[in-house]
């Protein structure tokens, strides 16, 4: 038998769709164009005529630049199962920008099932996903593999009980657990990173505050910024509507458009002016989120502090489609406002299946699986203030015995 067992893969392919999306947008823009200059050197241009003109306008370009900017999202990833070693050991694009977990952290491999659905013109679809995580002893997950075939999945999990012979725990009902004989003893993991200039601490005496810089792309500005022309046109179309003797179905449409993409607005402000800290002391966590505006920081901005005997893990997983997530783990509950709160980001946290349905889960930091060391904090960094985050706090791992 080999001594490696590798995954890899890539993600977030140039697709048909992408390319469809990206041709529409062009022709869009340039009928939206070709019209405005035909009309300015024949007829001349009114404020109507531009205001109708710059919806489309404005849609064909935020189609054209969303594919732009969807391009930085590909990423790909390799995972080594190494048995002579006795070591996992995870890269992206730079082999020497890694992650090594030995094999002594293994507690069990737990296969789930997870549902997405897609609506088409006719129905709407189900698709089964069967999902291959390493559990570790302080209970965070490590995603292997996904696969939409139950025969896929079953020569998975042969596949790590041959080489791994350690427990699988099957939650899709395909009768595939086993209860492993292995003992691994070989090395322990390397609990220092060096932080990227994203991870940000400030000593205020006896706190630190710890907050992580975000990144800033120029298409992403340019994006945001043809959002906001696009809102403000369909503003500007729904002013000239209700100006112009309108019916009440025509005010009834341009109240519910109107307040739809108002709602989009608010959302897009919203994920991207949050400030997310984590204020640490000896005897306390305390995470806030913050908002630049005094009148949103006043609603929707929240703090919640949680006591060091009230901490029950503090864990870094990597989720499926290898997400990167940072979250704590405590003995009392959050209410669903805190957790959709502080869930805001570039992935679902309602697809996460945790191992207890009983535990109390709050995210810390989230690290996409685009993100690009130099680019953007990276996992590394999250595996960083994992240990910081216990040293400060003078937390000990707890390991599950199950």
């Amino acid at each position: 038998m080999n001594n490696t067992l590798e995954y890899s893969d890539k993600g977030r392919r140039m697709g048909c769709a992408l390319i469809f999306f990206m041709i529409f947008g062009i022709l869009v823009t340039a009928g939206c164009v070709g019209f405005l200059v035909l009309v300015h050197f024949t007829e001349g241009l009114n404020s109507k005529q531009i205001s109708f003109t710059m919806a489309p306008l404005s849609f064909g370009l935020l189609a054209i630049f969303s594919v732009l900017r969807n391009l930085k999202f590909s990423h790909k990833y390799t995972v080594i199962l190494d048995k002579q070693k006795e070591v996992l050991t995870f890269y992206k694009e730079d082999p020497n920008q890694h992650l090594e977990i030995p094999f002594s952290e293994f507690l069990k491999v737990r296969l789930i099932e997870t549902y997405e659905t897609s609506s088409g013109s006719s129905n709407n679809t189900r698709k089964t996903y069967y999902q291959t995580f390493l559990i570790l002893k302080d209970g965070s997950q490590f995603w292997l593999h996904s696969t939409t075939s139950r025969s896929a999945l079953e020569e998975e999990a042969q596949k790590l009980k041959s080489y791994l012979d350690i427990n699988i725990e099957d939650e899709t009902d395909s009768n595939l657990n086993h209860e492993g004989s292995a003992n691994y003893t070989k090395g322990e993991r390397s609990k220092i990173y060096d932080p990227s200039r994203f991870v940000q601490i400030e000593n205020l005496g006896l706190e630190k505050l710890l907050s992580i810089k975000k990144p800033t792309y120029l298409v992403d500005e340019i994006v945001k910024l043809l959002l906001l022309v696009f809102l403000g046109s369909l503003l500007s179309i729904a002013v000239n509507v209700l100006t112009d003797s309108p019916t009440v179905v025509q005010i009834m449409v341009a109240i519910i458009f109107g307040g739809f993409f108002m709602l989009i607005l608010v959302f897009v402000i919203l994920i991207n002016s949050k400030k997310y800290q984590v204020l640490v002391s000896e005897n306390e966590l305390v995470i806030s989120l913050r908002f630049p505006w005094k009148f949103l920081d006043d609603k929707l901005g929240k703090t919640i502090p949680i006591p060091k005997e009230n901490i029950k893990q503090i864990r870094t997983s990597r989720l499926h489609e290898g997400h990167f997530w940072l979250s704590c783990v405590t003995t009392t509950p959050f209410s669903l406002f805190d957790k959709v709160l502080f869930g805001m980001g570039a992935f679902a946290k309602s697809k996460i299946k945790q191992l207890d349905s009983s535990e109390h889960v709050i995210g810390l930091w989230e690290v996409p699986n685009y993100a690009k060391h130099n680019d953007m904090a990276n996992f590394q960094d999250l595996y960083y203030i994992e240990q910081w985050l216990q040293e400060q706090l003078g937390l000990q791992e707890v390991e599950l015995d199950k």
